[in-house]
């Protein structure tokens, strides 16, 4: 399963940057070859265009719900799209985008999941993310790391019932 995983964020406005970071972390590890690592500062229907060619992306990005700052959030699309309530720091319409567009290309991933990453600070100037969002980067990086092995042990089932399979 060809994976993407897409840190999301402006480099220069604080937490907002927190995709970015995460994705740095994560490039020091071992992925199968399936996982693409990658990092955008586009927002909205831009984004279409990195999704391209994959079965699966995770994407990692700032939110800010109310919560604490630093809370790691697994979400799905329709988190977004069910629930107004859940503002993102990006144009949470590219939920809405990213489902039709699955009608018209062809290659669009069905399987999405958003790592959100509750965020402090996404208005000042600065590289340097608060101490909350800061510390959250191992919990979000271990999110990660879990779906995708859950993928990994999946197909490995999947592939070792096939090969228990008589052949007819």
């Amino acid at each position: 399963m060809k994976t993407l995983v897409l840190g999301m964020g402006n480099p220069i406005l604080r937490d907002d940057r927190i995709g970015l970071r995460v994705l740095e972390e994560l490039e020091g590890l071992f992925f199968d070859s399936d996982v693409t690592l990658q990092t955008s500062t586009l927002a909205g229907m831009n984004l279409l265009e990195c999704l391209i060619g994959f079965d699966r992306a995770i994407l990692v990005d700032a939110i800010q719900t109310g919560g604490e700052p630093g809370s790691v959030y697994r979400l799905s699309p329709q988190d977004f799209i069910n629930r107004h309530a859940l503002p993102h720091v990006h144009n949470s319409d590219f939920f809405q985008t990213l489902n039709l567009a699955r009608g018209l290309i062809p290659d669009i991933p069905n399987d999405v999941v958003i790592i959100g990453i509750e965020v402090k600070d996404v208005s000042n100037f600065g590289e340097d993310l608060t101490p909350e969002v800061e510390q959250s980067i191992p919990l979000a990086v271990g999110q990660i790391l879990q779906i995708v092995k859950e993928e990994d042990r999946r197909t490995s089932r999947i592939e070792s019932l096939s090969c228990a399979c008589p052949q007819r």
